[in-house]
């Protein structure tokens, strides 16, 4: 009496195609074919990709000695808030600030704005002079987080030291496509990223207690 057995059987046809079938000695004539998608080879995904990212932060003090008015939380917050629809007065490295929408999340209950804005060359990752959509989420009263496409973010923090004193705090992840980490691009683009995160923590407190003074914050 014959003994039933299965042989898997694949045949190339030129890499274009690949056939596979199951033949039973038993019955012969249950042989079938039956086509397997070939496996598809993306060479530019194999390939290691250049990018540097910088993640750093910068605290500085609201209401150092000898500044005037000292600044409160409520002013700080309406500060912040503004600055996501008016980017241009407190960052120098702003150029332009549009609000695009504006929603309050279902779910969690943040509000959020969607906006573009245009840096200075030289100042933003791959968008100087260039518009750059940003999407705003607030955390009242002590945060709002900035996301862009690329995955870049920054997020502005206020929280309280161990005596009460109010502090700004930025935190930001820069992504810089196309910069191998370790060059002298790198390091330099680095140092600017420093410089680029104290500017923006002082232009900013500078800029609230400004409209606190003039009255436009209360």
């Amino acid at each position: 009496m014959p003994v039933p057995f299965a042989i898997d059987v694949i045949i190339d046809l030129s890499s274009s195609n690949v056939l596979s079938g199951i033949l039973n000695v038993e019955t012969a004539n249950s042989f079938t074919l039956r086509p397997i998608q070939p496996p598809i080879f993306n060479r530019d995904a194999a390939l290691p990709r250049k990018m540097v990212t910088f993640n750093l932060a910068y605290t500085a003090p609201v209401n150092p000695a000898g500044a005037t008015p000292a600044l409160t939380l409520p002013q700080i917050w309406a500060g912040l808030e503004r600055k996501v629809r008016k980017a241009q007065e407190f960052v120098p490295i702003i150029e332009e600030c549009t609000v695009l929408s504006e929603e309050t999340s279902q779910e969690a209950g943040n509000f959020t704005i969607v906006r573009e804005v245009r840096f200075k060359a030289g100042f933003e990752p791959g968008s100087g002079g260039v518009l750059v959509k940003e999407t705003c989420v607030h955390y009242p009263p002590c945060r709002v987080d900035f996301k862009q496409p690329d995955g870049s973010s920054v997020s502005n923090v206020v929280s309280a030291g161990p005596d009460g004193e109010l502090l700004m705090t930025y935190v930001f992840e820069w992504r810089y496509p196309g910069v191998k980490e370790g060059s002298e691009e790198a390091k330099a683009l680095e140092e600017k990223s420093w410089k680029t995160a104290k500017m923006a923590v002082h232009g900013s407190i500078d800029t609230i207690r400004r409209l606190v003074k003039d009255s436009e914050i209360q």
